[in-house]
């Protein structure tokens, strides 16, 4: 601290409370007394908690619990000298709001990799409606897009299992003084654009913002895995192969082929190659999900299990760049920025995505025969079965 100019030296001038109350502290001349108001308003003399004089020839005076009464409270000091004349003038204005409005990526701060050892961090500064840093302890919840999950919340659900909780929601906190969150993602290979949707309420107004990042393909030397068979006898490798519907093989009934490979391509392209020339279609779920009624239940379990390269069809190819992502095989449309042009789907096809600067490109085809159809109905009051109004729709239940 030292000697110096009459000053404040608490608060600063871009301090952000993290409370409605705040500590004083200003730097005069020995012998001096300092008049302190806020708003306009005498402090109550409870609040002065005295004088501290230094040898040296100046004195640091300290006021502790000083009120907060708005977004903005207004300090004033009057330093006056022992024959009562004036010797300083100061002001210090003070914002403390507890209401975020909007948010902001930090990508200075951000760990954008996805290199499936290490948690994605996506730094986000949280503002109130005058664009200033919200303070340290506000929380909310928030929404991820898929196929990226929140680390937190996974560590939440794992310790929550045998208790029977419902699945913890993930959420945002303010550590620090300069607003921001750090949201952590569960480590992940897919690389590409990722939402987090954020919504604040102010009284009776609601507003929902979407943060957009991207994540850059991670560090990957080259992996190739593959096995190669055939057989020659009375039973074919189809024979041995489990499976509920008929073999359907590029190579025949005794033949099989299968490989897996990733690696960088001249340092700037991550490519992704699986094939399985003995897939059966009819056998795989979108995504590569697992067919819950074919295996049993592990009560306690809550891992996940996922697949990077996952195809319902028996060729996957993603390509990934630094603005740059395309794919064959399963994926999800992410079509949702507008509720007019929705379009939420899992399918199997061709997808790509493209960043310019402030310009993108998405696009993707496939075709699948499923067909999206919604009916409405009226409510009733007692419960009953229900027929759907068109032919082929499953009886519902309605209470």
């Amino acid at each position: 601290m030292g000697d110096g100019p009459t000053e404040f030296l608490f608060p600063q001038a871009d301090h952000n409370p993290r409370a409605p109350a705040v500590r004083v502290v200003i730097r005069h001349r020995a012998g001096e007394r300092v008049d302190l108001r806020i708003d306009g308003e005498a402090v109550d003399k409870l609040a002065f908690d005295g004088a501290r004089i230094s040898p040296d020839g100046y004195a640091v005076s300290i006021w502790r619990g000083i009120p907060l009464r708005g977004e903005q409270t207004l300090i004033e000091a009057d330093v006056r000298r022992p024959d009562q004349s004036l010797a300083a003038s100061l002001t210090r204005t003070v914002n403390f709001t507890a209401t975020p409005a909007r948010a902001e990526l930090a990508p200075g701060i951000s760990r954008l990799v996805a290199d499936g050892r290490t948690r994605p961090v996506i730094a986000v500064r949280v503002l109130d409606r005058n664009g200033r840093p919200v303070h340290a302890g506000l929380a909310g919840t928030l929404a991820i897009s898929a196929p990226y999950e929140s680390a937190a919340a996974i560590d939440a659900r794992q310790g929550q299992l045998m208790a029977g909780s419902d699945q913890p929601t993930p959420t945002w906190s303010i550590k620090g003084d300069d607003g921001v969150a750090l949201v952590e993602l569960a480590p992940t290979m897919v690389s590409g654009r990722v939402e987090l949707t954020f919504e604040f309420v102010d009284r009776e107004i609601r507003r929902r913002q979407i943060i957009e990042a991207w994540l850059l393909p991670g560090e990957q030397k080259w992996t190739l895995v593959g096995v190669a068979e055939a057989a020659i006898g009375a039973r074919s490798i189809a024979d041995h192969m489990e499976r509920a519907d008929r073999f359907d093989s590029n190579l025949g009934r005794h033949a099989r082929t299968a490989l897996y490979a990733k690696g960088r391509i001249k340092g700037r392209y991550l490519m992704t190659i699986a094939y399985d020339s003995a897939k059966q279609a009819a056998e795989q779920r979108l995504l590569g999900g697992l067919d819950p009624k074919a295996y049993y239940t592990v009560f306690g379990d809550g891992s996940d299990r996922r697949f990077d390269a996952a195809s319902t069809g028996k060729l996957y190819v993603r390509i990934e760049s630094e603005a740059f992502r395309a794919l064959v095989g399963d994926f999800v449309t992410g079509f949702d920025h507008t509720v007019l042009g929705r379009y939420q789907r899992v399918l199997t096809g061709a997808a790509v995505d493209v960043r310019s600067g402030n310009a993108r490109i998405e696009g993707f085809a496939a075709q699948s025969a499923n067909a999206h159809r919604r009916d409405e109905m009226p409510g009733r009051a007692f419960r009953a079965p229900t027929a759907c109004p068109r032919a082929g729709s499953c009886p519902i239940a309605r209470a």
